[in-house]
């Protein structure tokens, strides 16, 4: 078992047992367009829902004040990237917030940057 799957099973284990009490369940839905209809002049829109779980948590002060990026209301999600069948990406929606920024952290976890729409 490599370094990564170890990680990754340490990580779901805690997930179970340590942090069961701050992980909460998601939706993720990606929209992607579909064909164009020339009578409506537009292009059909697909959505896809995508269930995992994670944990939501407030930025800090400091990651506010050193990141232009990050504005004081938004929101992070740690994700085990093994439990998530898709990787989110800005503009996806999960749970009424818009994903602005994904951080791959070592391909065991995706750090989601979320802002109320």
């Amino acid at each position: 078992m490599g370094l990564r799957s170890e990680a990754q099973t340490d990580l779901a284990s805690a997930f179970d047992t340590d942090l069961s009490d701050v992980v909460t369940s998601f939706t993720l839905i990606k929209s992607v367009n579909g064909e164009y209809d020339p009578i409506e002049g537009s292009y059909t829109e697909t959505k896809t829902n995508y269930s995992s779980r994670g944990i939501f948590e407030d930025f800090g002060i400091e990651e506010i004040n050193n990141n232009s990026e990050i504005k004081s209301g938004d929101v992070k999600l740690i994700v085990l990237a093994n439990e998530i069948s898709v990787i989110p990406e800005v503009d996806d929606i999960i749970n009424n917030y818009t994903v602005v920024n994904v951080k791959n952290v070592f391909d065991i976890t995706y750090e989601v940057q979320l802002r109320g729409q």
